[in-house]
């Protein structure tokens, strides 16, 4: 997820229609790409700052940059019936 959302639409009215609603700025697909490559160069940046920031402060607590994922051992034939 980044600080700057991005919708694409298939046709140029539904585009203006959005800004009018909204605020934005339309771009084709060059200028499109090219921000959201910047995009995500800023965040992987802002991330690895906030890691390295957190790393000090909290050594030994790596655990804490893990996903945690419940599973059950239900099957499929479980979970059907």
């Amino acid at each position: 997820m980044s600080k700057r959302a991005k919708y694409a639409f298939a046709d140029e009215s539904d585009v203006e229609a959005f800004i009018k609603e909204n605020v934005g700025t339309m771009a084709f697909f060059n200028k499109a790409i090219r921000t959201a490559y910047e995009n995500m160069r800023k965040n992987t940046k802002m991330i690895r700052e906030t890691r390295k920031g957190r790393g000090k402060a909290s050594a030994g607590h790596q655990h804490q940059d893990r996903l945690s994922i419940r599973t059950t051992n239900k099957t499929n034939a479980d979970a059907e019936g």
